[in-house]
């Protein structure tokens, strides 16, 4: 069942302005349609000097970024997307390595979670879960 089925159940994370960030054309549709639907007011960058532009000039609540990037470290990208506006940051990626996980917590990411690219809901579970227990969001 979707969430746009559900009336009611996410008023408290309604327009949440939040940045995906994700070269992958088919998960990244695939998410951003799920978070559309649990209300979230999403625009998705494919690359990452495009979503560095919209991070300084947008005041997103929440960016969410895959952990594997060409060209740039993950560490680097969250550094840049935090100012000036400090939105929370999430990293997903398809392996847990605890190791990485502390970097990214290092650099200012607020978490990491895990993706199956065949289970989007697990996913947008733990990101709604995530979102709605910081009360800073808005």
């Amino acid at each position: 069942m979707t969430p746009s089925v559900l009336p009611g159940r996410f008023q408290n994370i309604s327009r949440k302005k939040l940045l995906l960030i994700d070269a992958d054309e088919c998960f990244g549709a695939s998410l951003k349609q799920a978070l559309a639907q649990a209300h979230y007011d999403v625009d998705w960058e494919r690359d990452y000097a495009g979503a560095i532009q919209r991070a300084r000039h947008t005041p997103y609540s929440l960016v969410l970024m895959d952990d594997h990037w060409t060209g740039i470290a993950v560490t680097d990208l969250i550094r840049q997307v935090l100012p000036p506006h400090q939105p929370q940051v999430i990293v997903y990626g398809t392996a847990f390595i605890d190791a990485e996980e502390k970097e990214y917590l290092a650099a200012g990411a607020s978490g990491f979670l895990t993706k199956l690219t065949d289970d989007i809901s697990s996913l947008l579970i733990k990101i709604i879960s995530l979102t709605a227990r910081d009360a800073t969001l808005h």
